[in-house]
């Protein structure tokens, strides 16, 4: 048979995308935190938006290896040059963390994991090297607050994510009497179903941590895949009046402008929801105190108000809310 009927490999990013996808498959619809319990977790992506940020990431190391090894044709070819790539990176003087997604997308290429000595070692993380929504952009020039006014107020009262706002229906209002009416309904039954466990701790967590709070915005499968009840912290009138407007399958927000800084609005919100919970530092056990490290040492926080921003973010770490959120 003459080799020019032989059928070629497809390119690497092609070879990344079906890998990839495929780790989103037999993940997708799965519990990740079952699987950990198991030690399941290899081989599996359990989220779409992270299935198509770490195949962003891989098609410029693809790029980068047609461009220096063009010799190579498959992924198993291109596996020595990942640290190199990486190097790379680092000299072009992308943020570490950049750096560490790009590695934990080559990780899960590979089945490198944290752990194994070929993993590589990203630069430290230092939180005074944080540029999101620290200062004036260009895009800032192109978003005007007043003519945009119900959308902040929105943003400033709701903390939801970009890709929350743009998903989110008339439906998704919930008073906190609604909730309580959940959890009645679900104790009522002596043996509760694992997702009928998920969402009586879901209702509970909200009704007592926020007990001042009368409305909630209920976020459906947000970052990581986890349900939350946000609650309306600011301007609750007119948010839950739009709420109420728009129909229960109609999504509240048709657009949601690209130049709106989303996150800073999520950090104004996270402080204000903050300033409410916490309690004087100086009265407080050692127990009941974050303590900042490095270059924050001396710093120190109400760990129940962390508690309260993280699950209104939808987060599941203090020092996240401590390092991405808060502000002076």
């Amino acid at each position: 048979m003459s080799h020019k009927n032989k059928k070629k490999p497809p390119d690497l990013p092609h070879q990344a995308h079906q890998k990839i996808f495929r780790m989103l498959a037999r993940g997708e619809g799965t519990s990740k935190r079952a699987d950990k319990i198991t030690g399941q977790t290899d081989g599996k992506i359990y989220s779409r938006t992270t299935a198509q940020t770490y195949y962003k990431h891989l098609k410029y190391f693809c790029r980068y290896v047609r461009e220096r090894h063009p010799e190579c044709r498959t992924l198993d070819d291109a596996r020595q040059y990942t640290d190199e790539w990486l190097c790379s990176r680092i000299a072009e003087g992308l943020s570490s963390w950049t750096i560490q997604l790009e590695a934990k997308a080559i990780g899960k290429l590979y089945g490198i994991k944290p752990d194994d000595p070929d993993y590589f070692h990203c630069p430290a993380r230092h939180r005074q090297e944080i540029t999101r929504s620290r200062f004036d952009a260009v895009r800032d020039k192109h978003f005007s607050e007043e003519r945009n006014s119900e959308l902040v107020n929105f943003c400033r009262g709701t903390g939801l994510r970009r890709s929350e706002l743009e998903d989110l229906r008339g439906r998704d209002l919930v008073s906190r009497d609604e909730l309580q009416a959940r959890v009645d309904e679900i104790s009522r039954s002596e043996e509760h179903s694992s997702e009928e466990a998920s969402a009586l701790k879901r209702y509970s967590d909200s009704l007592q941590l926020f007990p001042e709070k009368e409305y909630f915005v209920y976020v459906e499968h947000g970052k990581g895949g986890r349900d939350r009840y946000a609650p309306i912290c600011a301007d609750v009138e007119r948010i839950v009046d739009r709420l109420r407007s728009t129909e229960p399958d109609t999504k509240v927000w048709k657009r949601v402008n690209s130049n709106a800084d989303i996150h800073g609005y999520r950090a104004e919100y996270c402080n204000s929801l903050y300033l409410e919970k916490a309690r004087a530092t100086d009265g407080l056990s050692r127990k009941e105190l974050y303590c900042c490290r490095r270059e924050r040492s001396g710093e120190h926080f109400d760990r129940a108000a962390l508690a309260a921003c993280s699950c209104a973010l939808g987060h599941s770490r203090l020092d996240v809310v401590v390092t991405s959120y808060l502000r002076n």
